[in-house]
């Protein structure tokens, strides 16, 4: 089975949790794009409001146009301000090339959202920036959608009357709680006899005991159950109970391990734990 069609059929992550992934890789993979182009023009992001600015305006324009149209005004428009603030005609803006450059890009997209033809999404500007590894791990083998850079990021659809969400400080938690040391990945790979990817995450043995790798979600909706407290259990002794849980990971860093074990041609297993 594919490593995309495991991810999707048998890793827990909903499809919320899989488009929040993908539209964080998109902005960090653009915004280092950014920095690399415009410094060949001899631009710098100085201080922390020009990085918020190129942080907010990048997160705005992935919600309407693709992140190879986002390279097209980004191509058309660093060299527009280069070019005027070298002929003085940038006014007061010489001194804030970043406020320059994002300022032209959304006249830019204003003009070029009327001509489809010019504006085409560019190709993935390797010789600028190659792709980060997490990247292409994503996008490439995970989604297998090496395109991604000539489509647009898909959002989230959130019907906020139905919607039930955990407070800010609860998520926040639940965050801080997740383990995403990938050099960790290694060790693992070191010791591992055998791995196995259930629909709660993945089963690594290495002869004494097994070692489950998932998020808090996944391992509570498995193991909740309503006779816990008569068992005298809550829903993660009874996990610890079958298996040995270190840590909660994040979602990378599972993606991450998965790969690392299928081309460390480690034996892999049924989903039960059984001989395939």
């Amino acid at each position: 089975m594919r490593l995309h069609k495991i991810f999707y059929a048998l890793l827990d992550f909903n499809q919320d949790e899989i488009i929040s992934q993908y539209q964080e890789l998109a902005l960090d993979v653009m915004t280092e794009i950014f920095k690399n182009y415009i410094a060949d023009y001899g631009f710098t992001i100085k201080v922390d409001k020009e990085a918020d600015l190129v942080n907010e305006s990048l997160n705005r324009w992935l919600v309407t146009y693709t992140p190879g149209q986002i390279y097209n005004l980004m191509w058309r428009s660093t060299r527009q301000a280069y070019a005027d603030i070298g002929a003085n005609k940038a006014g007061n803006y010489r001194y804030h090339p970043i406020h320059f450059i994002v300022k032209i890009m959304d006249q830019k997209a204003t003009q070029l959202s009327r001509n489809s033809e010019e504006f085409e999404s560019y190709s993935y500007p390797s010789k600028v920036f190659p792709e980060p590894l997490e990247a292409q791990i994503f996008f490439g083998e995970m989604l297998v959608q090496p395109g991604w850079f000539l489509n647009l990021v898909p959002q989230l659809k959130v019907e906020k009357s139905l919607i039930s969400s955990a407070s800010d400080n609860q998520l926040s938690e639940m965050v801080n709680q997740e383990w995403d040391d990938e050099t960790e990945i290694t060790k693992i790979l070191d010791k591992a006899e055998y791995y196995y990817v259930t629909n709660f995450g993945i089963v690594v043995g290495n002869g004494a005991d097994e070692t489950l790798y998932s998020n808090q979600t996944a391992i509570y909706r498995t193991f909740k159950s309503d006779d816990l407290g008569e068992k005298g259990l809550n829903w993660l002794e009874l996990a610890e109970s079958v298996f040995n849980i270190t840590h909660f990971y994040d979602l990378a860093y599972l993606m991450t391990l998965l790969l690392k074990l299928e081309q460390a041609n480690i034996v892999k297993r049924n989903s039960d734990g059984t001989d395939l």
